[in-house]
């Protein structure tokens, strides 16, 4: 399913017109607390998160990030003899004064610390905070955001199970029908009690959620 699919789906009696930017109010408002959402509800999930790693060398400290990255849940450095660091490498995004001495740095040790910086055209690199003193690799776990950015229309299979997506139908529709009906109304009720119970349901200890079957009209 993709961002037109849910859109498609959600809008089928055609109440957001075209003054509505729902494209714009999903990506960047709905998606966002669908996550959130789910992840209050039932905490970490394995298919928020992606494996990466980077080759560095000697001579650079600054890589390059995927463009669905958002933030790290564990990084750590591939040693000479091919085994991982026992403890993992420290950020000091959070530290100016460490950010300034690793601009300043022109010494080669074992990475241990990295911050994150812009890469000036709507992404994230990677870097080092001292050069290493050996070629290596680093590997990582980390949790990915949809790259709407220069991406039309992102296949949504890519980044959450397919039995979820429906879920992100409901509160679609849920935006629509606040919008153009106020929270007030019945339908608006009706679609908030089913995105609960559906949002509950994804707790492993819970009960399944009732499904209403949709049917998309092509």
């Amino acid at each position: 399913m993709t961002i037109q699919d849910v859109i498609g789906i959600a809008n089928r009696e055609g109440m957001a017109d075209a003054n509505f930017d729902l494209s714009g109010e999903l990506r960047y408002v709905v998606v966002p607390q669908f996550l959130r959402d789910i992840k209050e509800q039932i905490g970490e999930t394995f298919w928020q998160v992606k494996p990466w790693s980077t080759s560095i060398d000697t001579t650079n400290k600054t890589y390059s990030l995927p463009s669905d990255w958002k933030r790290f849940r564990m990084i750590k450095l591939a040693l000479a003899d091919g085994t991982l660091s026992d403890t993992e490498m420290s950020y000091i995004g959070d530290r100016p004064e460490r950010i300034i001495e690793a601009e300043n740095s022109t010494e080669a040790v074992v990475p241990a610390e990295y911050y994150i910086v812009h890469d000036g055209s709507g992404g994230w690199e990677f870097k080092l905070a001292a050069l290493s003193n050996f070629s290596t690799t680093i590997r990582a776990v980390y949790e990915w955001l949809i790259p709407f950015t220069g991406v039309s229309d992102p296949d949504l299979d890519e980044y959450m199970p397919n039995d979820i997506q429906g879920l992100l139908v409901t509160r679609t529709r849920m935006l629509i029908l606040a919008d153009r009906l106020g929270e007030g109304d019945p339908r608006y009720s009706n679609e908030l009690k089913e995105y609960q119970a559906g949002i509950v349901s994804l707790s492993p200890e819970a009960e399944p959620a009732p499904r209403r079957r949709v049917i998309s009209m092509n």
